[in-house]
């Protein structure tokens, strides 16, 4: 689990760093800098381009309540953080993580990983299946996904089988469920379900590089454009009045 979760940190750590980069950036450049542009266009009294107007509009709101919004923001943070920690606001967060998308769909990868490579290794120490059932429930960490867990184990202890059970429950892919069945049929479930743990890593870890490298340039070129159009606001009054010059 550590180390599955070091190597989605690592992949996803640059894309948060140019974010936070591109943040600083845009920040500084509208408290710091165009402030003192704007005092020399108003200075000029010439009528500014609309562009202008905007960036020295929005430039003007942050130097003036950046420490409301700093404190806003903190605010937001902290009753989010205590939400979170009510069953309700948990539910609504481990919901989001399963139906947001891009990430969704790595999270959802990552459930069923938790589960069928746990649950395997379970299975193979002759850990009985209803006590397999509740370790795994608490190494999943999602409320959605416990209480399908939940709902699965006790189809099993009325004496469903354990793909009947799970396909109910209907929290696994399809092609996973039919994989458990098969595993069943055989009488090798531990072995299957460490296979498919084996198959949905790697899948991981091809899901995680993809959306990084999908994400990096998509950011790049996002940066591009805001500091592009700020810099263009500025320069234009300055175009106008080296044309006048002329």
């Amino acid at each position: 689990k550590n180390i599955l979760k070091g190597k989605i940190q690592a992949a996803l750590w640059y894309p948060a760093f140019l974010i936070f980069f591109a943040i600083v950036v845009v920040l500084f450049i509208m408290i710091n800098i165009i402030p003192s542009l704007t005092r020399m266009f108003l200075e000029l009294g010439k009528d500014l381009p609309l562009p202008t107007r905007v960036v020295m509009g929005f430039s003007d709101f942050l130097a003036t309540f950046w420490p409301l919004l700093l404190a806003a923001a903190a605010a937001g943070v902290y009753f989010l953080r205590r939400y979170i920690k009510t069953p309700e606001g948990r539910r609504k967060a481990d919901e989001l993580k399963l139906t947001v998308p891009l990430a969704g769909n790595l999270y959802r990868k990552l459930v069923v990983l938790r589960f069928t490579q746990n649950l395997g290794v379970l299975l193979a120490n002759r850990v009985d299946i209803m006590k397999s059932f509740e370790i795994v429930k608490k190494i999943v960490v999602n409320s959605v996904i416990e209480e399908k867990i939940d709902e699965a184990a006790d189809r099993i202890r009325e004496g469903a089988s354990v793909s009947t059970a799970l396909t109910k429950a209907d929290f696994l892919p399809r092609m996973v469920i039919g994989m458990i069945a098969a595993g069943e049929a055989s009488d090798q479930l531990d072995a299957m379900l460490q296979n498919i743990g084996r198959v949905y890593e790697t899948e991981l870890d091809l899901t995680v590089s993809s959306l990084t490298s999908m994400i990096e340039p998509i950011i790049i070129i996002i940066m591009g454009l805001v500091i592009g159009l700020i810099v263009i606001a500025v320069l234009l009054p300055i175009f106008e009045m080296n044309l006048i010059l002329q």
